[in-house]
């Protein structure tokens, strides 16, 4: 699943991040794991793009894809999910520390190397 890869993968930047807190390769790890913990919510719900053969290809946008899909499929699992992780997504997005790791990640990517 590639949801539960991503996890480990995030854990593994984490543990690093501790291992490495007062050298400069701390920042590395940092931006490695801002990168990684955010593709979370979107990694769970190719699993499930999956899970339901919507086969939605690489080329296409996921959530847009998923929840018309599902809907022109009629198929009232992929539909609950869809909404269950859209509201969970939304959640985690205005929780403090959330925002706050969306915000350093988007920094990351697009700016300029995040720091602590």
């Amino acid at each position: 699943m590639v949801a539960k890869e991503t996890l480990e993968k995030a854990r593994y930047h984490l543990r690093r991040i501790e291992e490495t807190y007062d050298k400069p390769e701390m920042i590395y790890e940092l931006n490695s794991f801002l990168s990684t913990v955010a593709s979370v919510p979107e990694h769970l719900l190719e699993d499930y793009n999956i899970k339901y053969s919507l086969n939605i290809s690489d080329d296409e946008k996921l959530t847009r894809e998923f929840e018309d899909r599902a809907n022109r499929g009629n198929n009232p699992q992929a539909i609950a999910f869809f909404q269950w992780w859209r509201n969970e997504y939304d959640r985690i997005k205005n929780e403090k520390l959330c925002s706050l790791v969306i915000g350093k990640r988007h920094i990351s990517i697009h700016r300029r190397v995040a720091r602590p």
